[in-house]
């Protein structure tokens, strides 16, 4: 007994005077970690908008895009699995450092109970060492639920990961937060699903037991009694029909209480959402779609909520930085030329296209649209094997030029305003000669950008940057635009 005491005193002595070395010694890196990190980092009273919940919040929302296009500077706190009777807890979390007008709390862990030893870790162990994380964990375990007997383990994880100095990694001692994107984290795996019904998300409430009934209660008694800040619960979409009828009954107990409630399934449609490309398994949005919901949701936000604008301002560095960092980590995780040609449109781009060997054969209408919407006249569909050059600058086509059958070699240079020079070189296997047959060049600065490989060639500029942030090569001769080199 005496040990235990012991025990007890010396890890609140090092939880209270250096929660960082508890934090090397809890469960293995989640993705639940770097988002609190990062949320812990921020200047007091910068965030207007935070969103809580499980992986439903970090698969959709992407905080990046929200303040680049829209001003809204928001953050998640989000980790995998979250359990939703700890929303109060987080909201609490929150208040200690940041005064936002507006939280939103996904609902989607609401329909379920499941309380498993990684969901409460990947929540727990990603919060500081405070009484209110006390309190989350006395939520989460209380008597009679898997895990409550292990409650010190979740108080004091160092008592239960002591051993893992062995397998201690940089990780450990401090996330890169240029992976974080202010908490999304998103994939470009797709894998298409069947469109629920309204018929579908229409059914009867059904009560998901009374933990949740609790959990709501407490919730509503929290957010109705709070007169600083604004709540909205949301529910985004969503494809598990058993789990409607749940979500069902908490919205009805919310809206019944005087909150804001909207469940986003219900506006699929006007998110332009494609269930065959947009989502990456039945309860995720890929990085196609969560690029969408942040788009209407941005705008809805801003139809309903009094936000200000930061877009720019000295404050928000924090979100500007962590916008460069999003852009070619977009661009080198979509694997969808139509997509990829949507997501380049953007004036702080210079954008130089060079096609190499052949690349018509399987060029879509959709690709050749995005093509089009850039301001190129050339149709690159409509000759087999011919060259083309193309240079796109300050939202417009700086210069084009598409080859004829023979597809003879074809060359632009010029001089950006910065005073880099660029040269651009295209050429098809038809070409007489043999040392320049199927050829592309993209040299920056005297520096070679070009994959150099079949089919369109593109090299991106950030003109704000002054860097080259992605090279591809899509392989439109072999397939619709799917098969690509980097």
């Amino acid at each position: 007994m005496k040990k235990l005491i012991r025990a007890i005193i010396f890890m609140t002595i090092v939880g209270i005077g250096s929660f960082s070395v508890c934090a090397i010694f809890q469960a293995p890196p989640n993705s639940g970690i770097p988002t609190f990190r990062t949320f812990y980092n921020l200047p007091r009273n910068s965030v207007d908008v935070i969103y809580i919940g499980a992986s439903s919040v970090y698969a959709s929302w992407l905080p990046s895009k929200a303040y680049n296009d829209y001003g809204i500077a928001s953050m998640e706190m989000s980790s995998p699995g979250m359990p939703f009777p700890i929303a109060k807890n987080m909201i609490i979390e929150a208040k200690k450092t940041q005064t936002p007008k507006l939280f939103i709390v996904d609902l989607r862990t609401s329909a379920h109970n499941e309380r498993n030893e990684q969901s409460i870790r990947n929540a727990v162990d990603s919060m500081n060492f405070s009484l209110n994380r006390f309190a989350a964990i006395d939520t989460l375990l209380t008597e009679g639920t898997a895990h409550a007997s292990e409650k010190f383990d979740y108080y004091f994880p160092i008592t239960k990961y002591h051993q893992r100095w062995k397998e201690l990694d940089a990780r450990d001692f401090g996330y890169p937060y240029s992976t974080v994107f202010m908490g999304a984290n998103f994939s470009n795996v797709v894998k298409a699903q069947e469109s629920p019904t309204r018929v579908d998300y229409d059914v009867a409430p059904v009560s998901p037991g009374k933990n949740i009934e609790k959990a709501v209660s407490d919730l509503v008694n929290y957010c109705t009694a709070d007169t600083e800040s604004k709540y909205l619960f949301l529910v985004a979409p969503y494809m598990q029909k058993e789990h409607f009828a749940y979500l069902n009954w908490t919205k009805k107990q919310l809206a019944n209480a005087g909150l804001d409630v909207l469940d986003t399934s219900h506006y699929v449609d006007e998110m332009g959402i494609n269930f065959e490309t947009d989502f990456r398994d039945v309860n995720h949005f890929n990085i196609y779609g969560g690029l969408k919901y942040t788009d209407w949701f941005s705008q809805w936000l801003l139809a309903h909520y009094d936000l200000q604008d930061r877009y720019g301002q000295s404050n928000y560095v924090e979100w500007q930085d962590d916008y460069k960092r999003f852009l070619p980590y977009l661009l080198s995780h979509t694997n969808n030329l139509k997509y990829y040609l949507e997501y380049i449109n953007n004036p702080r781009f210079t954008l130089f296209f060079s096609i190499c060997d052949e690349a018509s054969k399987n060029l879509t209408d959709e690709q050749m649209a995005s093509f089009a919407e850039l301001g190129f006249k050339s149709d690159l569909k409509s000759v087999y094997k011919a060259s083309f050059v193309g240079v796109w600058q300050n939202g417009g086509v700086v210069y084009e030029s598409y080859g004829d059958l023979k597809g003879e070699e074809m060359q632009s240079s010029g001089i950006l305003p910065n005073g880099i020079g660029y040269s651009i070189v295209s050429s098809t296997t038809n070409v007489t000669d043999k040392q320049s047959r199927g050829k592309a060049s993209i040299v920056l600065n005297s520096e070679e950008y070009a994959i150099n490989s079949r089919g369109i060639n593109i090299v991106v500029y950030d003109t704000e940057t002054g860097k080259v942030i992605d090279s591809v090569a899509w392989d439109t001769w072999k397939d619709a635009g799917v098969t690509l080199k980097r």
